[in-house]
């Protein structure tokens, strides 16, 4: 079953860079992962009246992604937009945490000096604003070269164990209805319960917990026996 990474980029050259960075290193470790890109200077993208890029439909098409997908990691370039345009791939982090908090963000930047500038050449309440952003982010890379990131986040047994939790929720088991065993989900269909785990909810944490206790009081069990 593959894991699958949302890379975000005005560079489209960024799928061939996955596949040998990224994709073939983990394929050594049994991790099989996949990529959804979104290429954000893709013409779909650009306004034609004043060829700033439309903010609104690249956010749209990257919470379709994640809706549609199993995404483990998001990776995206600081510098996504032109310079007519008034955001950065932090802001488009942040928006997306709002509805998918649990989904590990990695922030990355080729030119720091730039990242730097952005926020000084900001007035006190745009920088608190900007700095709030920045909280909403997992990780930072001060290069283009994220795959260490992403690698490093994949081989961690924490977050391979919820992919996993969430791979069989939303692709095996998608529609199987919540009877017993845990009574704050019970009606809801087993994808329902996948959302609740990537938005990072109270819920979603707590289930997680119970889940592990019951599988680790069921190991005992069996050992006893």
């Amino acid at each position: 079953m593959s894991i699958y990474c949302l890379i975000i980029d005005d560079d489209n050259n960024q799928v061939k860079s996955f596949d040998t960075e990224i994709k073939r290193v983990l394929r050594q470790d049994g991790i099989e992962v996949e990529q959804e890109f979104v290429w954000t200077k893709d013409p779909k993208y650009i306004n034609e009246a004043d060829e700033t890029l439309n903010y609104a439909q690249i956010l749209s098409d990257c919470k379709a992604i994640l809706r549609d997908n199993h995404i483990s990691v998001i990776a995206c370039d600081y510098g996504i937009a032109t310079n007519k345009d008034n955001f950065t791939g932090v802001d488009l982090l942040a928006d997306i945490a709002e509805s998918h908090a649990g989904i590990h963000k990695i922030l990355y930047s080729g030119t720091i000096h730039k990242v730097l500038k952005d926020i000084k050449d900001r007035d006190d309440e745009q920088i608190e604003t900007h700095l709030l952003k920045l909280q909403m982010i997992d990780d930072f890379n001060g290069g283009k070269g994220y795959a260490q990131k992403i690698i490093e986040r994949l081989r961690n047994p924490e977050g391979k164990f919820q992919q996993t939790i969430l791979n069989l929720l939303k692709s095996k088991y998608p529609e199987l209805t919540f009877k017993s065993c845990y009574p704050n989900f019970a009606g809801k269909r087993l994808k329902d319960v996948a959302d609740e785990i990537e938005k990072d909810t109270p819920r979603g944490r707590s289930f997680q917990k119970a889940l592990l206790d019951q599988v680790i009081s069921y190991l005992i069990k069996i050992n006893e026996e």
